[in-house]
Formats: structure tokens, C-alpha cells, sequence
């Protein structure tokens, strides 16, 4: 149906991302995400807005594979360059925070429509930790981002709960690949492992 492909994007992109080489693994999971809102769409109209932010995001990940190749070979760039990677920079974590918030409700909605309280639940409250992590990234990186203290008291913090909402984020997509299914699959018999 399509939420297997985004739960394995979904990891690539956010998850898998946190290496050397992330700007290229973070492409491959945007790609993989389009892809799968693309099936999901048909499922769920409201998958039309997330699959179009992920359009954004994979030419944000083209551009900013440009800029972790050049960083690699040792390229240095001009200065407006840099500045245009600051816009990047700010348009990635933007486009990030309305995606996740645009999945989440698709599947807030799916979901709601399909009575699984428990994936409508969990959407709620995971878009209200992308709203807090978002509020506390845009100061950490905006009015207070030169602010040693912000920096000690809520760096660490702010990063916790990025990674707690990402974690929250890839079980509840597992759990809509558990329970949400194609109309007529309902009564297919599971396969055998082994």
C-alpha cells in the first residue's frame, strides 16, 4: 500500500541521514518518501500535501548534495554561495517540519476514517512534539542561536526530542503498515515464518 515504502524512507531519510554521507542517504529517503506518498494518495487524498513537500525536499536534497560533495573534495565556495546554503539550511529544517506535520495529519485522517484510535492518537501526539521540537529549533537556530546559555541548557535537549520524534514517527508508520491494508486483504492469511 505504500506505508512500508515510507516507513523505510522515512529511516533512511531522518535516521540513516545521521552519517558521514548523509547528504546523499537523506536524497535516497526523500525519493523513497515521494514514492510511497505517491501510492498512498490513492488511499487518502490528504497524502497530496506531504507528497508535495517532498517534492521540495528532494530538490533541497539535490542542492544540498552540491554542497556536502563540495565539502568533501575540499571546494571552497564563495561567500554568497554560503549564504545561499544558509537559505538551504533554513528551507531543509522548514520543509522537514511541515512535512512531518502534513504525514501526520494524512494519517491522523486515514486513521480517524478507519476507527484505529490508537494511530489517530498517536499522530495528535506526535505533531505536537514536531511543533515543540520546531519552536525550540527555530530559536536555537534564529533570535538565540549565538546565546551560549540557550546553547548549554537547551542543545542537548532540542536534540533529544528531534530524535524522540523521529523514533515516535517510524513506529507509528509501522504500526499504519500493521493495520492499515488495501481494501480485500483484510482476510489474507498471514505468511509463514520461519
Amino acid at each position: 500500500m505504500g506505508f512500508g515504502l515510507l516507513f523505510l524512507g522515512y529511516f533512511i531519510a531522518f535516521l540513516m541521514a545521521l552519517t558521514k554521507f548523509g547528504f546523499a542517504i537523506r536524497l535516497a529517503g526523500y525519493l523513497l518518501m515521494a514514492y510511497s506518498l505517491i501510492k498512498l494518495r490513492d488511499f487518502e487524498l490528504k497524502f497530496t500535501w506531504p507528497m508535495f513537500v517532498s517534492f521540495g525536499l528532494i530538490i533541497i536534497g539535490i542542492v544540498q548534495c552540491v554542497f556536502g560533495v563540495c565539502d568533501e573534495i575540499s571546494y571552497t565556495l564563495s561567500e554568497s554561495i554560503n549564504v545561499l546554503r544558509s537559505i538551504v539550511d533554513v528551507s531543509e529544517s522548514f520543509a522537514i517540519v511541515i512535512f512531518n506535520l502534513l504525514m501526520l495529519w494524512s494519517i491522523m485522517t486515514i486513521a480517524g476514517r478507519l476507527e484505529l484510535p490508537k494511530q489517530k492518537n498517536a499522530a495528535v501526539r506526535n505533531m505536537i512534539f514536531v511543533a515543540f521540537w520546531a519552536v525550540l529549533d527555530f530559536l536555537g537556530t534564529g533570535p538565540l542561536a549565538s546565546n551560549t546559555v540557550y546553547i548549554n541548557y537547551f542543545g542537548l535537549p532540542t536534540f533529544i526530542l528531534y530524535m524522540a520524534w523521529i523514533i515516535l514517527n517510524l513506529v507509528l508508520v509501522f504500526s499504519c503498515y500493521m493495520y492499515i491494508c488495501p481494501a480485500g486483504d483484510e482476510d489474507m492469511n498471514r505468511k509463514k515464518t520461519n
